[in-house]
């Protein structure tokens, strides 16, 4: 595998942070997938490589307002939990169709929630997400 060097994935300021979430994947085709946070108009960003990480190309966007974001993949599905207000919601898109799928609500009624992560089990049958999140019961504790 080559050694790539100050490569551009996007030329404006994103947000990639977040406690854990898995922020890049590559699919059972090869590709790269990369998700950031626009903060300037509240999207999630998702861009591709096909050439290893040499060059990107923009995939697809979602509304979001938070940067608490995680992805995994299974062949070339990339699966997408994230974090918002007091919810936490889940789609999945084919990357060769970008058609977004299965908007799910997975947690919802929270005072406060954030900092995902999203993993898949060794067979690529279950999803495994964690978040932090607070409610009326436990006020106090994430």
């Amino acid at each position: 595998m080559p050694t790539i060097l100050d490569a551009t994935v996007v030329n404006q300021a994103y947000d990639t942070s977040g406690n854990g979430g898995r922020k890049l994947v590559r699919l059972s085709n090869g590709w790269l997938v990369a998700a950031v946070f626009d903060s300037s108009n509240n999207k999630l960003k998702f861009y591709k490589s096909e050439d290893n990480g040499n060059t990107w190309a923009f995939l697809i966007e979602e509304n979001a307002t938070s940067t608490g974001f995680s992805i995994i993949s299974k062949g070339n599905r990339v699966y997408f939990v994230y974090a918002v207000g007091s919810s936490v919601l889940h789609f999945w898109f084919d990357a060769d169709n970008t058609a977004v799928s299965g908007r799910t609500s997975i947690d919802v009624s929270q005072t406060s929630t954030g900092n995902v992560s999203l993993a898949i089990n060794e067979s690529g049958t279950e999803l495994h997400a964690a978040w932090a999140s607070k409610n009326s019961t436990y006020p106090n504790s994430f």
